[in-house]
């Protein structure tokens, strides 16, 4: 079941990289500099916030998203906790308090890819939110083809046919968003 799971979560991953979105920058915080190590938990929400709201406002606020693919150094910076000896992390802070739990009661997930880390602007992290399901993908075939004579085995008739597999493509694009200088 898990490695169905990641296997439909890594395709949605090579989807999402490829599309060009919504993409734009997160702003800066009161150290000056956008990168969430040098932020507060308050300014890295607003920045989740944001993300998910320009998605959710895209999709005329008829569908919130709630899964953010982040790098892993981002995904580091959120699992350390907020205070010393508080017990809760970032991350926590984040899935407990972000637009998309307050407004339809879904979890955020914050998922580590490998792909985010050097793929936004000038080599910055990036961020992506989006809606998940597959009804958002599209397979591209080939029309199948038939080869190879028919055969009679076990009292039935055989016929192969083989297809070649395109790929994957975004059915809806304004269902996710970028955000790079992470």
């Amino acid at each position: 079941m898990l490695d169905g799971v990641v296997g439909v979560l890594a395709r949605q991953a090579r989807v999402l990289r490829r599309n060009a979105g919504a993409i734009g920058a997160v702003a800066a915080g009161a150290g000056g500099l956008p990168n969430f190590e040098s932020k507060t938990p308050e300014e890295i929400l607003a920045d989740v916030n944001e993300i998910l709201r320009s998605v959710w406002t895209a999709t005329g606020l008829a569908i919130m998203p709630n899964r953010i693919l982040v790098s892993q150094r981002i995904m580091s910076a959120l699992s350390i906790p907020i205070a010393p000896l508080s017990g809760v992390s970032i991350l926590k802070y984040l899935q407990d308090n972000a637009i998309c739990k307050i407004i339809d009661g879904k979890d955020l997930e914050i998922v580590p890819v490998k792909w985010a880390s050097g793929a936004g602007a000038a080599g910055t992290d990036r961020m992506v939110a989006y809606v998940p399901g597959l009804d958002n993908l599209a397979s591209i075939f080939s029309p199948m083809q038939q080869y190879g004579a028919m055969e009679v085995r076990d009292v039935a008739f055989h016929q192969h046919y083989r297809f070649a597999f395109g790929g994957l493509q975004l059915r809806y694009p304004e269902k996710m968003a970028y955000r790079d200088g992470l």
